[in-house]
């Protein structure tokens, strides 16, 4: 069991899966910060958690599915393959990405009862916190499809601000459980 590295693949892997920087060339986007890599470093992490993950290897499979899930949606954005992701399986993908983060922060939660037992609340509002502002943006991103309304479409760009925010403090606090876990040693 590795807890200092499993923080520091967890904080790194919320982050990307959160972040997404677009970077625009000659009409072509591509994400810089594809949410595969978050994933995959979720993934990686599972086994280093050791015994917080008994009882969870579902997770683990659910980081690897979606590792090949956003992969695959990378690779048709970067390389302009003709298929899209129907609004409606993606709906489903995000609100599954949603139960599993909610389901990995109560692994976090005990981590810090033991490692960090001061941030433990501190981990439940963040997982509150982000939960709220994803469900925000994919509902006001579903508004803004369905109405194409410039006020929703400004309401999804203010509520990313918050939830790139929260994803930051969230990493941070990761890492201070992380410094913890390491003093302890």
């Amino acid at each position: 069991m590795d807890i200092k590295k499993a923080l520091s693949y967890t904080a790194i892997g919320f982050l990307l899966t959160l972040i997404e920087f677009n970077l625009t060339l000659n009409g072509a986007t591509v994400n810089v910060t594809p949410d595969f890599i978050g994933w995959l470093l979720l993934f990686l992490a599972f086994d280093k958690f050791g015994g917080y993950m008994a009882g969870r290897d579902y997770l683990k499979w659910c980081f690897l599915v979606l590792v090949i899930i956003k992969a695959c949606e990378w690779v048709i954005s970067v390389f302009h393959i003709g298929i899209g992701v129907p609004t409606v399986i993606g709906l489903i993908i995000n609100l599954a990405e949603m139960v599993i983060m909610f389901l990995f922060f109560g692994v976090l939660e005990k981590v810090t009862r033991d490692v960090c037992p001061e941030k433990e609340s501190t981990v439940r509002t963040l997982k509150i916190i982000n939960l709220a502002l994803m469900l925000g943006i994919v509902v006001l991103g579903i508004l803004f499809a369905l109405t194409e309304s410039m006020a929703f479409a400004a309401l999804v760009i203010l509520v990313g601000v918050a939830a790139l925010v929260a994803a930051i403090v969230t990493a941070v606090v990761l890492f201070q459980i992380r410094k913890t876990a390491m003093a302890e040693q």
